[in-house]
């Protein structure tokens, strides 16, 4: 850190202690002549005037709790405390379907699904493509599954299927949220809850088929599967069974 001090010191090993006892305990091959040094010393002196000298060994102590030893806890509590936004969104799972859709909405809300724009972003491939379902914008994840024209036709579907009012949002976490503002009970508003993540899902599946199948997106053939897995993981995977009619 010092490193106009350290050609000056003569004993290049020696230890902070040594240098600690008194101003005239410096053993340096010539007196302080530039400002380099001058101002290197000033620096290191700001830094050890904190610092006290004790007998016996160093050890480690944990500053952020009064025992001094530290825990996984506290540690816990420092990053809490310094990195989380108490006002951030919280992902709100779905219990009746599976777990590789909740974690598909979870990534999906934060931005970490591979559209052409991330893959862009990340330096993966070359330039931004175009929506595959669509061909009217650049691929992201607020146009595949917001703006896009094919995902506007499901969420349409969704919405008269469900009797709610058209599904709208401006971003992922106001789909993710629809099902808290939509007047329902509360079996029925987790079964919505649900449906909207497997749309997600349905989306995602039949645009992964179009890049890497050559396959052509059909708005009625994923309207249909979505339904058949709804009613599939609701039926086996809940509680609700007795509410759920596919018509």
């Amino acid at each position: 850190m010092f490193p106009c001090l350290f050609r000056l010191e003569v004993v290049k090993n020696c230890s902070v202690s040594d240098r600690l006892t008194g101003g005239d305990s410096w053993l340096w091959k010539h007196e302080l002549d530039t400002a380099s040094e001058v101002q290197e010393l000033a620096l290191i002196s700001g830094m050890l005037s904190s610092f006290a000298l004790g007998v016996g060994r160093d050890k480690w102590k944990w500053m952020d709790d009064a025992t001094g030893i530290f825990s996984v806890k506290s540690a816990k509590d420092i990053l809490v405390r310094g990195r989380c936004d108490p006002n951030a969104f919280v992902f709100d799972r779905c219990k009746w379907v599976p777990v590789k859709c909740n974690i598909f909405a979870w990534r999906l809300e934060l931005n970490r699904t591979p559209t052409y724009d991330a893959l862009f972003s990340r330096g993966i491939v070359n330039q931004v493509g175009a929506c595959l379902l669509c061909g009217c914008e650049d691929e992201s994840v607020i146009h595949l599954f917001m703006s896009c024209r094919f995902a506007d036709l499901i969420w349409q579907k969704v919405s008269r299927w469900c009797r709610i009012p058209t599904i709208f949002g401006f971003s992922i976490k106001d789909l993710l949220e629809i099902h808290k503002f939509s007047r329902l009970g509360s079996s029925e508003s987790k079964i919505l809850q649900g449906i909207i993540i497997i749309a997600c899902w349905c989306i995602w599946l039949v645009r992964n088929k179009v890049v890497f199948s050559g396959s052509r997106a059909n708005v009625e053939d994923v309207f249909s599967e979505l339904r058949s897995m709804g009613y599939f993981w609701l039926k086996h995977r809940s509680a609700f069974q007795s509410k759920f009619v596919i018509v």
